[in-house]
């Protein structure tokens, strides 16, 4: 998670980078160059921000395997396909999926709390009959 976040860090720093570049090649008004490298810089940042889009569907994933769940991958309303250029295609998470693995992990936490619950409740109970017996036997 750590790692994520610094990752996200260096993107973001990259991502302002490329935007700098861009205004400096616009203010210089090389009117010959600007269209190519305006053009140039804006296909370097878009890489940088499909490495931004597959480093959060990473994270979710990695969340999901952390709670033993499976996306399903032949769900189309999970995924969504994202064309980079002509050689280049991203898959990423949409939103519902998402939506799917936080659903799953909230019900995954509740029914772990229902199956243990019962013991927990059960050894309060004993606990403090044992604390008021030990301070009646006191007294």
């Amino acid at each position: 998670m750590f790692e994520q976040r610094k990752k996200r860090r260096q993107i973001e720093y990259q991502i302002r980078d490329v935007e700098d570049r861009i205004q400096r090649t616009a203010d210089l008004e090389h009117v010959d160059m600007l269209a190519l490298a305006v053009v140039n810089l804006r296909w370097e940042k878009e890489r940088y921000h499909a490495a931004l889009r597959q480093l959060d569907t990473d994270a979710w994933i990695e969340r999901a395997k952390k709670h033993h769940l499976k996306v399903p991958s032949d769900e189309a309303d999970y995924w969504q396909t994202i064309d980079i250029d002509q050689a280049t295609k991203q898959t990423l998470l949409t939103t519902e999926g998402q939506h799917f693995i936080k659903t799953a992990i909230h019900e995954k936490r509740f029914r772990l709390i229902q199956q243990w619950g019962w013991l927990v409740a059960s050894l309060v109970a004993i606990l403090s009959l044992i604390v008021s017996i030990i301070a009646f036997l006191k007294k």
